[in-house]
């Protein structure tokens, strides 16, 4: 029997990028194309045995002749990753770095039956991954990522320490959904409900996303990828007499190389670029889709590095370059307050904003302090505790 899938597709620097949905694929399906190559090439027909929602990639070379056929990620016909189960699975990605009892309070209510959780604890934390663990209920369905990796603020370390929960998250089992969040976010609803959401709008793409330039940002975005920033040679956040003088050094270089037209080419040659907040609700369709992009393209995750704050503009030109850009709602269901408060921005949030959280949609807050964010926290306890189904 011959099944005819519906098949995306796109390119990054020559090369083809097929996103087989989960929902059409059965696992262990054979998918047989026949591709009328671009420039007047002789039709193939190409056939890959593939498991749910793989991402496939062809490289074409100069002679424009088939170079290689590559599978991102590769998948067995009884893989565990299916997507087609009666309910979806949720992996909570968390970067943490402080606060030890945040962060395990914050385990505890995201681990359940229905999810797992992955940490990354930055190698300078005061606390180690044992002490995290030793505060939670329970260690069956929590991972904490190794190696760890140093994070500096803005710099190419914290996109590697993403990318490294999702492939740990990927190898680990089959999840519907990813969130991803820092030590200092908090559930604004019961997570059944949120689960509940998630189920409803199965599918769905939930990355905050506009293109380059932009007047949301100083010197419209684009300057981020197009001069070195040395975030991860510099300590951003370390200040002299109240003054973060790293980060103005790091600023007045990426200026410098503006007046002198010392100017790097953009990644990946897009037709558009795009960015938004780190912080996202991503399918397995589109964290497939971005994993198997940069596991066949390399190059192309390198030209990130001494890139300002580069994990939000990754994933939006990725993914807002693809045909899942379809899929993508604006909102990424976060609640954030980008002003100036309590000696944080963004804002440390506290019970001033509780009605404003739970009226927003939002289905995370951040950023929350153990001392600041007292009584909010302790507000928001109440509200998970009693879900709204």
């Amino acid at each position: 029997m011959v099944t005819t899938l519906a098949c995306s597709s796109t390119t990054v620097r020559e090369r083809w990028f097929f996103v087989v949905p989960h929902t059409s694929a059965p696992p262990g399906c054979v998918l047989e194309h026949d591709l009328g190559w671009p420039g007047g090439v002789s039709r193939h027909t190409l056939r890959w045995a593939i498991g749910p929602s793989t991402t496939l990639c062809l490289s074409s070379i100069r002679s424009q002749s088939f170079a290689s056929v590559c599978r991102a990620p590769t998948r067995a016909a009884d893989d565990r990753h299916s997507y087609s189960e009666a309910s979806l699975r949720h992996a909570f990605l968390i970067t943490a770095y402080k606060n030890c009892d945040q962060v395990a309070d914050l385990i505890n209510v995201l681990s359940t039956d229905e999810s797992h959780v992955f940490v990354h604890l930055d190698q300078g934390a005061a606390f180690s991954p044992d002490d995290v663990l030793a505060r939670v209920r329970t260690r069956k369905s929590i991972t904490m990522m190794s190696p760890r990796l140093r994070v500096q603020w803005g710099g190419y370390s914290h996109l590697a320490a993403i990318l490294g929960l999702l492939r740990t998250a990927r190898a680990t089992g089959s999840f519907g959904y990813f969130h991803l969040l820092t030590g200092q976010c908090y559930p604004t609803k019961h997570l059944n409900e949120i689960f509940q959401f998630f189920e409803k709008n199965r599918g769905s793409e939930y990355l905050e996303n506009f293109s380059l330039p932009t007047d949301r940002w100083d010197r419209g975005g684009l300057n981020r990828m197009a001069y070195y920033h040395l975030y991860d040679r510099l300590d951003a956040q370390k200040r002299v007499l109240g003054v973060r003088v790293n980060a103005r050094i790091i600023d007045a270089i990426a200026r410098l190389q503006a007046q002198i037209g010392l100017e790097r080419e953009l990644p990946g040659s897009f037709a558009t670029y795009y960015g938004g907040s780190g912080y996202w609700s991503l399918s397995c369709d589109s964290i497939d889709f971005v994993l198997g992009v940069l596991d066949t393209t390399p190059d192309l995750e390198g030209r990130f590095r001494h890139t300002s704050c580069p994990e939000e503009l990754l994933f939006q030109t990725l993914i807002m370059n693809s045909p899942l850009r379809n899929r993508v709602v604006g909102s990424n269901l976060r609640y954030i307050d980008w002003s100036y408060r309590n000696g944080s921005i963004p804002a440390v949030l506290d019970e001033s904003d509780f009605e404003r959280i739970d009226s927003s949609g939002a289905l995370f807050a951040r950023k929350l302090d153990p001392r600041l964010s007292q009584r909010l926290l302790a507000l928001l306890k109440e509200r998970i505790d009693t879900p709204r189904l």
